[in-house]
């Protein structure tokens, strides 16, 4: 099966992997609960992501390149949601620079969650969309919500 993807189909890898129907490859692979104390801020950063994509995943999405590394995900739902993700510096727009970042009539975009949130090790992220403009931190994604004004 490994042998489809072109990084991995060298003979010398393959044989080196272990046998996936294996109960030993199996028992290497399952979760050690022990880890959830010292790796607790990862629990949280992927337990509140497991969070949102159940709140979400039903809605309309959209999308947009923004940039080399920032692009925009629109989820069109009761309550839309924007997410941004920056793989790359700061990113500053004066205006907004593309349609899906408007948010719906009669709401504005507020902060739902971060990557850089303190909880998961990160220095906070001040509010994106202000009366200046944009300003999407680096090596940050965001997610907004649309609410009433």
């Amino acid at each position: 099966f490994i042998s489809q993807f072109r990084s991995a189909a060298t003979r010398d890898l393959v044989h080196t992997l272990p046998p996936p129907g294996h109960v030993a490859t199996f028992e290497r692979c399952r979760l050690n609960h022990d880890e959830r104390a010292t790796n607790a801020t990862w629990v949280a950063f992927h337990r509140d992501l497991l969070r949102l994509r159940k709140q979400i995943h039903t809605a309309k999405i959209d999308g947009a390149v923004l940039g080399e590394r920032t692009f925009v995900l629109r989820y069109f739902a009761e309550a839309d949601v924007l997410i941004i993700v920056n793989l790359g510096v700061e990113a500053r727009w004066a205006s907004c620079p593309e349609p899906l970042m408007a948010p719906p009539s009669s709401a504005r975009w507020t902060l739902g969650w971060s990557s850089e949130d303190p909880k998961y090790g990160g220095a906070g992220t001040a509010p994106v969309d202000t009366d200046d403009g944009w300003h999407i931190p680096g090596l940050t994604t965001v997610l907004l919500m649309a609410t009433s004004r």
